[in-house]
């Protein structure tokens, strides 16, 4: 079997690198990096994390560029390119509605969706789970509601075939949070959110 894709969301380079113990299972979060500088997996996420992640609330390292050369290949981060910045404005633009409540997908998870489902067919790279921490809860900068990560799925109400060819591959996506399944001894009782189950299509 070969060894697992990971595709990760700003937030959970964020929980990590701000040392967000009290809100977030760091312990999973140092395990699966323990293993990705071991080669048994790659992470992957797009260079925009290098912009939401400020230095100055580092904890964990001086900025992003020294974190990742740490890591020495085992984190890759991805350009938007053209072809997945106007995947991500696709993805922007659907209805998404849930019964009669509407909310928007922010510019910077657009993006993120757009590159991890672009890496299959660019890159050759198909992502196995995409990690984050994003339930939707926080407005944007507008106030509006945003659409979640977890969940996406439940926000495509009444789309149509054609959406449906934009969404898809998002919804296929296995999205879920980075809790490890298999912590190692002396972690297993760690702060953790409730785990998420995975989100996928049918």
């Amino acid at each position: 079997m070969a060894d697992p894709n990971y595709f990760w969301d700003s937030c959970v380079f964020s929980a990590y690198l701000c040392d967000q113990a009290e809100q977030y299972d760091i312990p999973s979060l140092e395990q699966y990096l323990d293993e990705a500088k071991a080669g048994k997996c790659s992470i992957y996420s797009s260079s925009l994390a290098m912009v939401e992640v400020l230095p100055s609330k580092m904890v964990k390292a001086e900025d992003f560029n020294a974190f990742v050369e740490d890591f020495q290949g085992a984190i890759v981060l991805i350009d938007a390119t053209p072809n997945v910045m106007a995947l991500a404005a696709s993805l922007r633009d659907l209805p998404y509605r849930k019964h009669q409540s509407n909310r928007v997908l922010t510019s910077p998870d657009s993006i993120m969706l757009a590159t991890a489902v672009h890496m299959a067919d660019a890159y050759q790279t198909p992502i196995d789970e995409f990690h984050t921490f994003d339930k939707g809860r926080k407005p944007d900068a507008d106030g509006n509601r945003t659409v979640p990560m977890l969940g996406f799925e439940e926000w495509c109400d009444g789309f149509t075939d054609e959406h449906l060819v934009v969404a898809q591959p998002v919804i296929d996506l296995t999205r879920r949070m980075p809790v490890h399944p298999a912590p190692q001894l002396g972690l297993a009782n760690a702060p953790v959110q409730a785990e998420e189950q995975p989100q996928a299509g049918p």
